[in-house]
């Protein structure tokens, strides 16, 4: 593909992601993707096939954003095992401030019935099956799969729900460093157990 398609298609993938994480896919309008990236219906159509297709490759490159994200985590946790839970529960914190629109297209894509998740099976089996090697070097009484689900559920959570948990516990969750002190907390409810 020469450079010029390929800047034309890396658009097109930046539009999506941002018009997609903002209305999910039912919202979303393929003439407003192809003006935001200055291309025309035809050139997207050609690339993606479809409106449905091309979520499905938004989808997938914000995986693989996550994916690339986890294997500096293992880096790090290769040199200092011992902040397992503490360096997963910060890069997960930290992905999510640095990629807002992961969780919005993981709400959306749930909302939807997960259809094109379906197409993610095992996306992440290299960097989850470390990620579990080096927790199991520990002996947890916790089985990996509740370990890693509790800590991306609650950082899933504190920025789905940012908002109205700010109301409700009389805080404000979109500042980072009250994010940061909720997560300490957690992290000291997790390694109490």
């Amino acid at each position: 593909m020469q450079q010029r398609a390929q800047d034309t298609r890396q658009k097109i993938l930046n539009a999506a992601r941002a018009e997609f994480s903002a209305k999910g896919l039912h919202g979303a309008r393929v003439d407003l993707i192809a003006k935001r990236a200055g291309a025309n219906k035809e050139r997207l159509y050609a690339y993606f096939g479809g409106k449905e297709q091309l979520f499905r490759v938004v989808l997938r490159d914000a995986f693989a954003e996550l994916i690339a994200a986890e294997q500096r985590l293992l880096a790090q946790l290769h040199a200092d095992p011992a902040r397992l839970t503490e360096a997963t529960l910060e890069h997960y914190l930290q992905f999510q401030e640095e990629h807002p629109h992961f969780w919005r297209l993981l709400a959306w894509e749930n909302l939807r019935g997960g259809k094109a998740a379906q197409g993610l099976s095992g996306i992440r089996a290299e960097t989850f099956g470390e990620l579990k090697r080096l927790y199991r070097r520990r002996q947890p009484a916790v089985p990996f799969e509740t370990f890693i689900f509790t800590l991306t559920a609650v950082v899933f959570f504190l920025f789905s729900n940012r908002l109205t948990m700010s109301q409700t516990l009389h805080l404000d969750l979109t500042s980072p460093a009250v994010r940061r002190r909720l997560l300490a907390s957690v992290l000291q409810l997790i390694q109490h157990e």
